[in-house]
């Protein structure tokens, strides 16, 4: 802590003494129109003070919105200090934010290095303050008046200062040294000789990776100390790459300085990766699978495999190319069964370093796994009988293979094939070379068998039998109108494996074509398409699940007619004019009106004959034989001959 922070010590140690006799003083830095006023003393925690600025009317008070006072909560220093908390803590070496609060705000050599370090921690002890409003090259007097909290004062200080910016001077010599995925860099900045004006005290790293940008890199503050040459480690980096270093240094206000001349380095990668660990060779069908635990190397490129059949023998690289670094196994299948074998590993970086190899693993290949299935199992039906062909297994010691075949999807299957078969093509003819009915079905499984009678996991299939009979019409087919629709009702199928029932309909004289499909029976469907006055014809096929189509249903024919009358003609009118009666009334609407029928009788509660030979399509009527003795009653007719009810009964006037 001492050595790091030794600048400020001395910096500190000066402004005490030169002001051995006046406990209080501050100091001020200054960039573009900001003027930094730093107090060398942290403020007590009863006391505030006010910052006042000398105009030619007198003193204005810079501190308008209130008192300048330390802040005593932790919670709200901590909010404070922001990313600065972290490095503070460290320095003070605690997490509590009491005694952080505590070392900050004390009056100790360490409260004013962590108040220079860090603007916030300045905010927080209570001895920063920016006036924004200054020109440069301009004086000016300040004083500042403490108080308590209840407004007495207890002390002011008073002091004339120019308003000039000072630019902390350029570090030099910045040399670079290359490591293990790191760099060292050193510089060099001139001695503090006691001169105030030399502020600045944490440097700047910026780094730029091939033709990219500068950017900084440095996270934590980097406190420039006088006693030993300044320096910075670069860490995690990518070897093979050009970096390119400057570096700065700032003041407590921020002012920065130039920078230093680039130096550049390309990084090269000359360090090997560490010893593979945890190597192990496991036995799997027809080879060896080596494993081993993956490099944690951040170069690292992949994997060299080398085998020996004795420990002491030589051990040869046996893989073409290299082992990707995040597959960290490899399949030896270029080996023997029954022989010892040894294995190590070594791992290599991007630049092509290669490690150390690891130690041997030994083990010993016996046949005690399955050879692969066969593939591609396909099957034709020919005559009645099964024809199969696959595709043969990969391994090499393949004795033949077996066949099983079951009635059921679940449960143990029969073996067919007495010894195992040689070949990839098998005819089932069924018992007695009878073959198979239409539409049976069967479970069928081939396996591998090798010289060891190790058996490969089972290549299954289900075949069918093709059915070509077509299944049997819909029983109980029925189409009726019911005025407004037409009814159609569909019972089942005899055919157990019927799979849809197709509706059809065709217009008398005309073809049939398909209305809708249903997938179970009995069903019901109402048909709103059709017209009234017109016939129709529905008929139902059945399709079985192999797609046989049956013979076409009973069709059945139906006249669509509507049973609704249509409404009374209303406001019917009766007049005797010149011998004749004349008759009126307002049209009914109806969609398929087709006329009127007129009705007279001698008494208005008499029998009532129809006039009208034919349908009346006007709303007048003139019966050339009435007379005042006769009443009259006016009906609507559809185009089905239904018949409306009458609205009145009249008699001419």
């Amino acid at each position: 802590m001492n050595k790091t922070f030794l600048i400020i010590w001395l910096l500190l140690l000066l402004v005490i003494t030169a002001n051995a006799q006046k406990k209080r003083d501050f100091f001020t830095m200054v960039k573009g129109d900001s003027l930094a006023i730093f107090l060398t003393e942290s403020t007590s925690a009863n006391e505030v003070y006010n910052v006042y600025r000398k105009s030619d009317t007198g003193y204005v008070l810079l501190t308008k919105d209130k008192p300048i006072r330390a802040i005593l909560n932790p919670a709200d220093a901590r909010i404070v200090l922001g990313s600065d908390w972290d490095f503070i803590s460290k320095a003070v070496d605690s997490e509590n934010e009491i005694e952080v609060v505590r070392q900050i705000r004390s009056k100790t050599f360490r409260g004013a290095i962590l108040s220079l370090v860090s603007n916030n921690a300045a905010k927080v002890s209570g001895r920063w303050f920016v006036d924004r409003d200054i020109k440069q090259g301009s004086s000016y007097t300040y004083k500042i008046i403490f108080e308590t909290m209840s407004g007495r004062i207890i002390d002011s200080l008073e002091k004339r200062v120019k308003a000039e910016q000072i630019i902390p001077n350029t570090p030099t010599d910045l040399e670079l040294e290359g490591g293990n995925k790191q760099i060292k860099l050193e510089w060099n900045y001139p001695i503090w000789n006691g001169d105030f004006t030399d502020l600045g005290f944490t440097y700047n790293i910026y780094r730029k990776e091939g033709n990219g940008k500068f950017k900084k890199i440095n996270e934590n503050i980097i406190i420039r100390d006088d006693a030993s040459t300044p320096e910075y480690d670069d860490l995690w980096l990518e070897e093979g790459v050009k970096y390119s270093y400057k570096v700065t240094i700032s003041d407590p206000i921020g002012n920065e300085s130039k920078a230093s001349k680039v130096a550049e380095i390309l990084l090269e990668d000359k360090t090997p990766p560490s010893i593979v660990s945890n190597v192990m060779a496991e036995a799997y069908q027809n080879g060896m699978q080596i494993s081993w635990n993956m490099s944690t190397e951040l170069d690292a490129s992949g994997y060299n495999v080398y085998r020996s059949t004795s420990l002491q023998g030589t051990f040869k690289k046996i893989n073409k190319i290299l082992v990707p670094v995040d597959t960290p196994y490899y399949r030896d299948s270029t080996i023997a069964e029954k022989k010892q074998y040894f294995y190590t590993i070594t791992a290599l970086d991007k630049a092509g370093n290669e490690g150390k190899q690891s130690n041997p693993n030994s083990t010993y290949l016996e046949d005690n796994f399955p050879p692969d299935a066969p593939t591609n199992l396909t099957y034709k039906i020919v005559g009645n009988k099964v024809h199969f062909s696959w595709k043969d297994a990969k391994a090499k010691d393949i004795q033949g293979y077996n066949i099983y075949k079951s009635e059921r999807a679940y449960g143990m299957k029969s073996r067919i094939t007495l010894t195992p078969f040689k070949g990839n093509k098998y005819i089932d003819a069924g018992e007695e070379d009878k073959g198979f009915g239409y539409g049976a079905k069967f479970y069928y499984s081939v396996t591998t068998q090798d010289s060891s009678r190790n058996e490969s996991d089972s290549l299954n299939i289900v075949v069918y039998v093709p059915d070509v009979e077509a299944p049997l019409p819909p029983v109980n087919f029925n189409v009726s109108s019911k005025g407004e629709f037409v009814f159609v009702d569909c019972g089942m199928s005899p055919s157990l494996d019927a799979a849809s029932y197709i509706l059809y309909k065709s217009e008398s004289g005309m073809k049939e074509a398909k209305v809708t499909e249903f997938t179970e029976a009995p069903f019901q469907f109402i048909d709103t398409t059709i017209v009234k006055g017109k016939s129709y014809v529905y008929s139902v096929t059945v399709i079985d699940t192999a797609g046989n189509v049956s013979k076409t249903s009973v069709k059945d024919t139906v006249m669509f007619a509507d049973y609704s009358p249509p409404p009374a003609p209303r406001n019917v009118k009766a007049k005797l004019v010149n011998g004749v009666v004349e008759l009126k009334w307002v049209k009914s609407i109806d969609f398929d009106m087709a006329g009127y029928n007129v009705y007279r009788s001698d008494y208005p509660t008499g029998t009532f004959e129809l006039l009208n030979k034919s349908i009346i399509t006007d709303t007048t009527y003139t019966d050339n034989s009435g007379s005042k003795k006769y009443y009259y009653r006016i009906k609507a007719i559809d185009t089905s001959g239904n018949e409306s009810k009458y609205d009145k009964t009249v008699s001419p006037k």
